[in-house]
């Protein structure tokens, strides 16, 4: 595992945090691009004219790069989540080899609900570690650190494979 660079560390870890405001700000956007004012003499000017509402609210959300940058980090989130929960019923139906302790996709799903989609409130990792420990993930503080380490790695091959950082 590869260090990361201390500026796109804060950028995965910001985007994290972001993660759970995310669907509402594309919905937001989307609202915001496709509320027009509204013309009461509509009905006559469009008579025998097709209506392309629907086609040029996608022209502006592809237009939009905010929009496209939050979109393309949501689906890069959500993707791994995805693999953390596909790894680890595979990883529980074959029990081939002993992979490291950090490396549990279990446990990387976990923290990541707790910490950043399932959190109402301000919460930090020694409280999430508490609570994972209280679930039954009696592993030390050292690998719970490596596991957050082996998380943002993951995350950042991700987002570096769809080109989503591009300085180094």
């Amino acid at each position: 595992m590869k260090k990361i660079p201390s500026k796109i560390r804060k950028l995965l870890i910001q985007k994290l945090k972001d993660y759970k405001w995310m669907g509402q700000e594309l919905i937001d956007i989307e609202e915001k691009l496709d509320s027009s004012p509204s013309d009461y003499n509509s009905s006559i000017k469009s008579k025998n004219k097709i209506s392309r509402r629907t086609e040029n609210l996608a022209i502006k959300l592809a237009e939009d790069e905010k929009y496209q940058n939050i979109k393309a980090w949501k689906n890069c989130i959500d993707d791994l989540r995805i693999d953390y929960f596909n790894n680890h019923l595979y990883s529980k139906k074959l029990k081939a080899g002993r992979p490291k302790l950090y490396d549990n996709p279990e446990l990387k799903l976990k923290y990541l609900n707790k910490r950043y989609v399932e959190g109402t409130k301000k919460i930090n990792n020694e409280m999430v570690f508490a609570q994972l420990q209280l679930e039954g993930f009696n592993y030390s503080i050292i690998v719970f650190k490596r596991m957050v380490d082996s998380l943002l790695y993951d995350l950042y091959k991700e987002a570096k494979l769809r080109n989503l950082i591009k300085f180094e």
